[in-house]
């Protein structure tokens, strides 16, 4: 942790030495040569600390020296951040409101510069820092001569004793379980030479984190008589890091001439390979490739092309990065293996010797359990085992932690240590801070991207604006590495859900074990008292209501904490004094802590960046939280007791992310809104006299994600609001709630040009009777509509135009009686009779065929009582019009007075395979009870009825109708359950 540390404190020296901290201590001698000489121990220090955090796994005096370095660089972030705080605070000094009148038992820091007298605490207190600053150089001296003695290596990280061991083409089939399916599929792929158009030689790859069996599966493959019978050549390589051009084309000619090659040079090598290849029939499997250059890869690519077709290149690595830039046509993931096939594996190799098996078992399965899938973790557990001779020593290894088996940290961890050793210092930073979270917790990948920026991971770049996009890019790579496995997501809403695998959760917290404490109380049902002496530097625990005890559960030193991750930990438990001990707090999430007040204290928390409030009964903030400039996210989702936020929320300059959804009493937003231009999320805002008002929006252009809006009382007097809001600037956001309390004019609503960009729309309870036109006209990109609860619009817009829409749900149009052709973008001119029809296609000739919702995958009506007609496309052969060429689904829901289907429509519509209808009973009287009496429906389509009254999923009746002779017409029904 102390090399990532390091890069953040020398980009803040360079800042400082540079630019803006010049003017705050002109008046202090020697500082600028202090910073100067702090930045050059860093510099050497960083150069070998590659080596010291290799050393430090075996060498416990190494593993302390690394210890205290880390404290300093701590303490001199902290000092350089009060510095650049005291500044910014000085920068909006004539806009902060005096708090002293709200503090009357707190000592005021950074209060005290508003003071008119305060010139001599100014001075004292940067006097204060420049003595700091003196003696943390003093103390970085001395460990910058006790490194000497270490004589550490300079340079990158050597992972030596953690580098692959050499693969082989030979595999123990009778030691892989497990792999059955996924052999047979990428064997599958391997042989089918269907889509060998072009190139002759494909490129499939294996991808999966280390130790998951990408090797031992390619093994199986390699050597499967089917594989061997198709290729007439099959040649193995291990490949490993880096990735050598010259070493891989003399493996592949040995393997091909059964000969060491004595040639010298690349292009010679290549040739060989050419011709060697020339017409036949060739399998090379590249085993464990790191390396994401391209042009490697091309350099090697052409001599492939004389082979002959179907050929195969078979890639396996860790990183899905690395199968991309080689253009693999197929990326098998590795899967973990079951609970079931980690105990096999296990037994297979623990119960070797073992006579009375039986005893063992059960155990063994718990030990199995452990392993969470990971082959490599079975067959090291399986090893550790077999060397235990008694129940008693089983259960031993079943009780301890699997970092603190010695056999499992060098057998286990070096292979994650690998993947860990080829990422950026700058990601590897962001990995381990991972450790906060307990295993199988839900991940958001926003709340982790805002904490890493919070703790100065993402900050090293001069362009801050960029630190959100930065952070997603290192998420990627997590991912990309297998580190980070997506369980879920929201590309509208930006929103990503993830997990980390229990193996290399284990890792991150072996990483991180003399830095970051997990306390969870979820798992043991009881109430534990944290004591901790080491200089921890984030906690996280977790507690449960039901096992609360009213006794403070933390009683240790708080003061070094820069991360404290609570969760349902009831306030009652916390220390009462935490907020005056809290000094060096970056993150502080406190969620579901049954917090009704924040404490005006929390002025003291001057570095925090990240505050976490949500799902807390609070009923308002104090003011006081206003003088925390650094602040950057505040999350305040779920607070459903929150009436309104502080006056003086404009002096949060830096905030970037304000989380405030599901705040229901929230209903007034200040003015000082507006002066937060780095805003990057506000997912609510309310408009309306005595709530909001819209023109604070109008700066905000930085805004991204999602953003709902909720009105209370808007007018043809708001229109000048409603223009100034500018929401076609706000081209980042993707999703848009507009929520309507009140009445609002058509004309109001018309100026909230929504953006261009908008990906998903939800309009909910407006009272007009016609949409907004930009709704049809400006929004191409636009994939959901909801529109819901627009109890006057008799009728919908020409939806249509929406040529991105993916997904059409309209719910509770109480006044819509008819849905005409317009809907489907068809005139009346097309309904005509012949001669008509004729005359006017010779006076207007159509300029191209109408496609009328190209895109439309999901079409969903629900709660529309007074919908009686659904206009069905004439049963002529002239309309030209393709209509919905992608609907697979079309949903209709208590619509009661709806009479018939649009058959036509629904035999236009090739692609439909499902109509779900629910609790409309006209259509049930028209077509009967028994869906195989339904008639006049395409074959193809699968009629999911469920009956007036009663629940979908208890009345579910699948089948599937063949349709013969006219519409209305008998069936031949054949029933698919």
């Amino acid at each position: 942790m102390a090399d990532p540390v390091i890069t953040v404190i020398l980009d803040r020296l360079t800042r400082f030495l540079e630019d803006k901290v010049k003017s705050e201590v002109k008046l202090i001698k020697g500082v600028k040569k202090d910073v100067q000489n702090l930045a050059i121990v860093l510099k050497s220090l960083q150069n070998v600390l590659h080596d010291a955090e290799k050393r430090k796994l075996e060498d416990q005096t190494v593993k302390s020296w690394i210890g205290e370095l880390q404290d300093v660089l701590y303490e001199v972030d902290d000092v350089f951040d009060e510095l650049n705080t005291n500044i910014l605070r000085k920068q909006i000094l004539g806009h902060v409101e005096d708090v002293e009148d709200d503090l009357p038992n707190l000592e005021k820091v950074g209060c005290s510069l508003l003071h008119p007298f305060s010139c001599f605490k100014q001075l004292s207190m940067r006097r204060d820092l420049a003595l700091r600053i003196k003696g943390l150089n003093t103390r970085l001296s001395f460990i910058d001569r006790e490194r000497k003695r270490y004589n550490f290596v300079k340079g990158n990280f050597d992972v030596n004793g953690f580098r692959p061991v050499e693969t082989s083409s030979l595999v123990d089939e009778v030691e892989v379980v497990g792999r059955d399916s996924a052999k047979s599929s990428l064997i599958s792929d391997l042989l089918d030479g269907s889509k060998d158009e072009g190139d002759p030689v494909r490129v499939v790859s294996l991808v999966g984190t280390g130790g998951i069996g990408k090797t031992t599966l390619a093994q199986l493959v390699f050597n499967d008589g089917k594989v061997k019978d198709h290729f007439d050549c099959r040649v193995w390589v291990c490949v490993s890091d880096p990735f050598d051009e010259m070493h891989i084309a003399k493996s592949i000619v040995e393997s091909l001439m059964n000969s060491s090659p004595d040639l010298s040079r690349l292009d010679s090598l290549l040739r060989s390979i050419q011709e060697t290849m020339s017409r036949k029939r060739v399998l090379v499997v590249l085993d464990d490739v790191w390396s994401e250059d391209s042009s490697k890869w091309e350099r090697l690519r052409p001599c492939f092309k004389y082979a002959a077709p179907c050929s195969r290149v078979l890639v396996t690595t860790r990183n899905e990065g690395v199968a991309k830039v080689m253009g693999s046509i197929r990326i098998h993931h590795v899967s973990f293996l079951s609970e079931f096939d980690c105990w096999s594996l296990v037994c297979h190799v623990a119960l070797r010797n073992k006579e009375d098996q039986a005893e063992y078992e059960e155990i063994g399965r718990l030990v199995a359990k452990r392993c969470k899938g990971l082959p490599l973790a079975a067959k090291v557990m399986g090893s550790l085992l077999l060397l235990k001779n008694s129940v008693e020593e089983w259960r031993s290894v079943l009780d301890s932690k699997i970092w603190e088996l010695e056999k499992v940290e060098v057998e286990l961890f070096p292979h994650l240590y690998l993947s860990y050793s080829h990422l950026p210092v700058s990601v590897r930073r962001c990995l381990k801070y991972c450790a906060i979270f307990p295993k199988d917790y839900d991940i958001d990948a926003n709340e982790l991207i805002n904490m890493w920026m919070a703790q100065g991971y993402l900050s090293s770049s001069r362009n801050g604006a960029c630190n959100e996009q930065k952070g997603l890019e290192y998420f990627e790579s997590l991912s990309a590495h297998s580190f980070i496995q997506q369980i879920r997501s929201d590309p509208y809403k930006r929103e990503i859900k993830c997990k980390m695998h229990d193996i290399v959760h284990d890792f991150v917290q072996y990483l991180m074990k003399d830095e970051c404490e997990v306390v969870n109380n979820r798992e043991n049902g009881k109430s534990t008292i944290i004591f901790c002496q080491m200089p921890c530097h984030h906690l996280t625990w977790l507690s449960a209501y039901e096992d609360f005890s009213r006794t403070p559960v933390i009683d240790m030193n708080v003061e070094k904490l820069r991360t404290l991750f609570a969760s349902d930990a009831p306030c009652e438990s916390l220390p009462q004094d935490l907020f005056y001990r809290l000094k060096r707090v970056r993150v502080l999430t406190l969620h579901a802590c049954d917090l009704v007040e924040l404490p005006i204290e929390i002025v003291r928390l001057s570095h925090l960046r990240y505050l976490d409030l949500s799902d807390n009964p609070l009923k308002n903030l104090p003011e006081t939280i206003c003088n925390l400039c650094n602040l950057e996210t505040l999350n305040l989702e779920d607070c459903s007791f929150l009436s309104k936020l502080p006056n003086g929320i404009g002096n949060l300059v830096n905030l970037r992310h304000l989380i405030i959804s599901s705040t229901q009493q929230l209903k007034h937003i200040p003015d000082g809104l507006m002066k937060l231009t780095e805003l990057r999320t506000l997912s609510k805002f309310v408009a309306g006299k005595g709530h909001g008002d819209l023109r604070h929006l109008k700066d905000l252009n930085r805004l991204e994600g999602s953003l709902q809006i909720e009105f209370y009382g808007m007018g043809v007097e708001d229109l000048d609001d409603a223009n100034e809001a500018a929401l076609g600037k706000k081209t980042k956001i993707k999703y848009l709630e507009l929520n309507f309390n009140c009445k609002v004019s058509i004309k109001a609503l018309e100026a909230l040009q929504a953006p261009p960009d908008l990906q998903q729309l939800r309009i909910w309870r407006y009272d007009g009777i016609n949409l907004p036109d930009w709704l049809t006209m400006s929004l191409n990109n636009l994939k959901v509509l909801y529109i819901g609860l627009c109890i006057n619009c008799e009728t919908l817009p020409p939806l249509w135009k929406l040529q991105s829409l993916e997904t059409l749900q309209v719910e509770y149009m109480w006044a819509m009686k008819n849905l005409g052709l317009e809907f489907l973008g068809i005139h009346k001119v097309h309904c005509v009779d012949d001669d008509t029809l004729k005359k006017t296609r010779r006076l207007f000739p159509p300029l191209q065929p109408l496609v009328s919702f190209p895109k439309l995958k999901v079409l969903h009506f629900n709660w529309c009582t007074h919908w009686e007609k659904w206009e069905d496309i004439p049963d002529t052969e002239d309309i030209s019009a393709t209509i919905m060429p992608c609907l697979h689904l079309l949903r209709i829901e208590n619509c009661p007075q709806l009479i018939e289907l649009p058959v036509n429509l629904i035999h236009m519509v090739s692609t439909l395979k499902q109509l779900n209808i629910e609790n409309s009973a006209h259509l049930i009287d028209r077509y009967g009870y028994d869906p195989t009496e339904w008639s006049g429906l395409p074959h193809t389509v699968s009629v999911i009825p469920a009956f007036r009254g009663l629940p979908s999923s208890r009345n579910t009746i699948f089948s599937r109708l063949h349709r013969a002779g006219e519409p209305g017409g008998p069936l031949d029904r054949t029933r698919s359950i």
